[in-house]
């Protein structure tokens, strides 16, 4: 369980270890399913029902929760409904500019400054929240997108009225 968590985003760590905080010990587990299979404690079985209960708390090890996969196949149809979203409001604002240059690169800004943000803001989410508060790493992530965005959309103009004054020098 360990070993998953440390190769796994940091809010669905917070989602992890909000469902489960410590894993269960090996001889909880080696009870539970022979009682479940034999009505019995573990120390009492032979050899072969013994045998019986690791290769079922193995098979179980691979088993998914259902509503996990669920809300998981959820998120990432969201994600992707968000992206069409935001480039399809992108490509509006820039169709509906009187400057569709300057507008692209505020656009780009926003984009790339959401993106940077919400990075930024996630690695240091484990910092402000902790561990076990996936609402907390959300908001914070949302924050920092949002902000990313606002100064990604000033640098964004700030870039443009550059180029356009760079475009004026008379060089050669």
């Amino acid at each position: 369980m360990e070993e998953t968590r440390s190769i796994t985003s940091v809010q669905s760590q917070a989602g992890a270890i909000k469902m489960k905080k410590v894993g269960v010990s090996t001889e909880d587990l080696m009870d539970k399913y022979s009682e479940k299979l034999f009505s019995k404690k573990f120390n009492k079985l032979s050899p072969i029902e013994k045998q019986k209960v690791q290769y079922h708390i193995i098979e179980a090890s691979g088993r998914n929760r259902k509503s996990v996969t669920i809300k998981v196949k959820r998120l990432k149809v969201l994600g992707k409904v968000l992206w069409v979203v935001t480039a399809a409001l992108a490509i509006y604002y820039i169709a509906t500019a009187e400057n569709k240059v300057k507008e692209s690169f505020v656009q780009g800004g926003t984009i790339g400054g959401g993106l940077a943000g919400g990075t930024l803001a996630g690695m240091g989410a484990s910092i402000i929240c902790g561990p076990g508060a996936p609402i907390c790493f959300v908001a914070v992530i949302l924050v920092g997108s949002v902000l990313g965005g606002l100064i990604g959309s000033e640098v964004g103009e700030a870039l443009y009225e550059e180029a356009e004054e760079f475009t004026t020098w008379k060089v050669l």
